[in-house]
């Protein structure tokens, strides 16, 4: 397995020469969109983690992808042209070599006076796992973790306890586009030390780079 990080949320899992996108949105300008994917996965309905245009390019250039996504999400998708299968905690499904697995339900609390949205954590293959912007535990061994590391709804120290909770063999930061550079680094220490803590390897993925699993 390899895991391709682009900007933001976004990721690309590759195995068995069959690749993945997940949650492509409107900062990720890096993802090629002209390259063979088998299936997307969105896990709600935010501009950051689904971003229509890139999706339509997506499907033009693989018209037999298959698009996942909560119902929310799914709504803008089909008003779009964009056929998409609803997906929801507990479900599972088979898309080639990939073996796709969602948890979850809720986007994580931004403020108490807005609602709160649908929203799915995924895990690729027993082996990967992202939340989504939540902070779901699976309840199953997590061999990879990508762990939301900044954004309106989150501090450190919860992500800090997020991977206590799962208790990955690696993990590495996403959601982290609207740090800076040098914020990054500040947030990165305090995961790595909690990760030493646990006997994690933590590992930061620059845009455009590969974790490979």
């Amino acid at each position: 397995m390899k895991i391709t990080k682009f900007e933001h949320a976004c990721l690309v899992i590759e195995d068995n020469g069959k690749q993945i996108v997940i949650d492509p949105g409107v900062f990720s300008k890096s993802l090629a969109t002209d390259e063979k994917y088998d299936a997307a996965v969105v896990t709600h309905v935010h501009g950051d983690h689904l971003d229509i245009e890139t999706l339509q390019k997506l499907k033009s250039s693989n018209p037999d992808m298959r698009i996942f996504s909560v119902q929310q999400a799914a709504n803008d998708l089909i008003k779009n042209s964009l056929d998409c299968e609803i997906v929801g905690a507990g479900d599972k499904t088979v898309v080639g070599d990939f073996n796709l697995e969602f948890f979850g339900g809720r986007h994580a609390i931004i403020h108490p006076d807005f609602p709160r949205f649908e929203n799915v954590g995924v895990m690729v293959n027993e082996r990967f796992y992202y939340p989504g912007d939540s902070f779901t535990k699976p309840e199953k061994p997590v061999e990879i973790l990508a762990v939301p590391s900044s954004g309106p709804w989150l501090k450190t120290g919860e992500s800090m306890d997020f991977i206590s909770q799962v208790n990955p063999k690696r993990c590495f930061p996403t959601h982290d586009y609207l740090s800076s550079k040098d914020g990054a680094k500040f947030v990165n220490n305090w995961l790595r030390q909690i990760c030493e803590q646990k006997g994690i390897v933590f590992e930061v993925i620059e845009t455009s780079q590969s974790l490979g699993a």
